[in-house]
């Protein structure tokens, strides 16, 4: 986008056009929240379907330029067939630094997650996300764990790909 044409090349002026909703919508969420890239892709819930396994990630109070995402937000996680799969309640938001939530209803109301975000030394952002359950249950604790590692993947693929689209 930066460079005034689409994918395909300078005369690509339709990929340019095709391109520009998402860009602004980008930037208008990085100026009213502050956030990296990794950061805005967390908290823009639209984005979710794009790179995680939930079919919809949609914000109670829709945060925006006018209004941005704050500790005690709310948001509904459905699954691919619709169906609610939890809501999650805001905890801890630190500016390209921590985003954390908890789960307050669906079947893990004891959950807790965080991600964490770190400049990496050769640029870019390192990732850890990290969940804590009240009730422990040992059997789901490695696809869990495989679960989140899954999900750092795949954000950070799609950050790179925003990137990578719209330089």
């Amino acid at each position: 986008v930066l460079n005034g044409w689409g994918e395909h090349g300078p005369e690509d002026e339709a990929g340019f056009q095709a391109m520009l909703p998402e860009w602004e919508l980008f930037l208008e969420w990085m100026i009213a929240n502050r956030q990296n890239r990794v950061h805005w892709l967390l908290l823009h819930a639209e984005s979710w379907p794009l790179w995680s396994a939930h079919a919809d990630v949609e914000w109670d109070v829709p945060a925006g330029i006018d209004r941005p995402a704050r500790v005690g937000d709310r948001r509904t996680i459905r699954t691919l067939t619709g169906r609610v799969h939890c809501h999650e309640r805001v905890v801890e938001m630190v500016p390209d630094q921590r985003f954390s939530y908890e789960q307050a209803s669906g079947l893990f109301t004891s959950h807790r997650g965080s991600v964490d975000l770190a400049r990496a030394p050769r640029g870019g952002t390192d990732i850890t996300w990290s969940a804590t359950y009240r009730h422990a249950l040992p059997l789901l604790d490695t696809p869990r764990r495989r679960r989140l590692q899954v999900w750092v993947h795949d954000l950070a693929s799609y950050a790179d790909s925003i990137v990578s689209r719209n330089s």
